[in-house]
């Protein structure tokens, strides 16, 4: 397993497992779990990994043997890998002598799984979008206050379309601006309409379509064991082959905490795995209210 994970990490290099190598000063072939094996600027290069399996951290006896293992195959780097965990004294005298002291994790085997927290940013963008027009209404018109219901339709060929639409598919398809804080305008093809209004199709002219954009950002970690890698011990790095996630509903009651000013400054790619942008999905409030026109004497 962990032969395949190194040999995923470095697909350039030549990885075997259980291979032998002959010692420089004792004359003897060193068993070692896997060896690595690469050429860079000209330069070979010998990386052996050993694995160890205990229910004891390792202590500091380990690292010398495996020093003195390192030293005779001349070797260029060192790795243990040990999932109980290595004593304060064997991390502080591996630190010092330049082996990494690290875990490896499979979510399909397991005696190695792992929880492995993810940070994840959902970034909230919430539209604000401002429609008006002039209307030649008539007395007993009414025009319901939900605009997804409005019927609308060009006045030179009476086809009809819904103009909360044509925002919804723009901003869905990224085709608009998502810039927060800022008065955005949407331009439209033509600029005479007809909007229905209970009696019949009333002209409409001056059809102005705005919005402007508030963004949330809120972040939440996630929990799996569907990860397959190295973790090094001393530094906290993560070597990741395989990484199966699953993203929490995004619902307050969840988990998510909104990020303050402050925070948001740090968000960036280099520093969160994933993030999530939601479309707008259209749901209607229940119950009708309308804007009524009563005649004026």
């Amino acid at each position: 397993m962990i032969a395949q994970i190194y040999q995923t990490l470095s697909p350039k290099a030549t990885v075997t497992h259980n291979d032998f190598i002959l010692g420089v000063k004792s004359g003897i072939k060193r068993q070692v779990d896997v060896s690595i094996r690469f050429r860079e600027a000209g330069c070979e290069f010998l990386v052996i990994v050993q694995a160890k399996t205990n229910s004891r951290p390792l202590d500091v006896n380990t690292i010398g043997e495996f020093a003195s293992v390192i030293k005779d195959v001349r070797a260029s780097k060192g790795v243990l890998i040990f999932n109980a965990g290595f004593t304060k004294a064997a991390q502080t005298f591996a630190k010092s002598i330049g082996i990494d002291l690290c875990s490896a994790h499979d979510a399909e085997s397991k005696d190695w799984r792992t929880t492995l927290r993810v940070p994840i940013v959902w970034i909230r963008l919430q539209p604000y979008v401002q429609f008006s027009a002039l209307m030649e209404l008539k007395a007993g018109d009414s025009i319901g206050i939900n605009i997804s219901e409005w019927k609308c339709r060009y006045l030179h060929n009476h086809e009809e379309f819904s103009v909360l639409d044509i925002f919804v598919g723009q901003w869905n398809e990224n085709k608009l601006s998502k810039e927060p804080n800022k008065t955005h305008v949407i331009e439209l093809e033509d600029n005479e309409y007809q909007f229905f209004a209970e009696k019949g199709w009333r002209n409409t002219t001056d059809l102005k379509l705005a919005y402007t954009v508030n963004r949330h950002f809120l972040r939440n970690e996630l929990e799996t064991i569907e990860f397959t890698g190295i973790r090094n011990q001393l530094t906290g790095n993560v070597e990741i082959v395989e990484l199966k996630i699953v993203i929490p509903p995004r619902l307050p009651e969840h988990g998510w905490v909104e990020l303050n000013k402050d925070e948001e400054d740090f968000v960036s790619d280099d520093n969160v795995i994933v993030s999530v942008e939601d479309p707008i999905i259209l749901n209607p409030p229940s119950g009708q209210q309308t804007l009524s026109v009563r005649e004026i004497l």
